[in-house]
């Protein structure tokens, strides 16, 4: 478990709260293992993102002095099981999971000024934006492991694959 205080400063505004976490491993088995972790996220605007307006030639990046912090929460909940088919020896391991989001910083295209025509190409660029809530769910299956052979295991294969839902 834990939990720490963030806090910015910019200017006369400032904002600050606290972010916990927590996470458990229990073995409820011989080589199987029960795991959960929930915890949660805060990102501040950087000055860029607020302040800065740059460019890659016309194209432009803008400022957004409006722009609030995003905060996450998130859950995972995963079982991970040992095991040995011959000569492999490893581990599947399968979680599910959800991540919120809350005033969500998007980097989005779009037109951000006034069209000064071609020189500022027509006013379209790019600019950080919270674009509201949202959520990601799913779950993860993996295998990891290796296989040996030979007369002295001088042959072997390490494997780690996944796939991610």
């Amino acid at each position: 478990m834990g939990v720490r205080y963030e806090h910015f400063a910019i200017n006369n505004k400032s904002e600050g709260k606290p972010v916990f976490r927590a996470g458990a491993n229990y073995q409820i088995a011989e080589e199987t293992y029960l795991r959960a972790s929930m915890g949660q996220g805060y990102r501040f605007p950087t000055i860029a993102e607020k302040f800065i307006r740059t460019g890659l030639g016309d194209l432009q990046v803008y400022p957004n002095v409006d722009l609030k912090p995003e905060s996450s929460t998130s859950l995972e909940v995963g079982l991970k099981q040992g095991m040995k088919i011959g000569p492999f020896m490893g581990y599947l391991d399968f979680a599910i999971f959800q991540q919120k989001y809350y005033d969500f910083i998007e980097f989005s295209f779009g037109t951000w000024a006034e069209s000064e025509g071609m020189d500022n190409l027509f006013g379209l660029g790019f600019r950080s934006l919270n674009t509201g809530d949202s959520q990601v769910s799913g779950a993860e299956v993996s295998l990891m492991g290796q296989a040996k052979w030979g007369a002295n295991n001088e042959h072997s294969l390490d494997l780690l694959v996944g796939y991610t839902y």
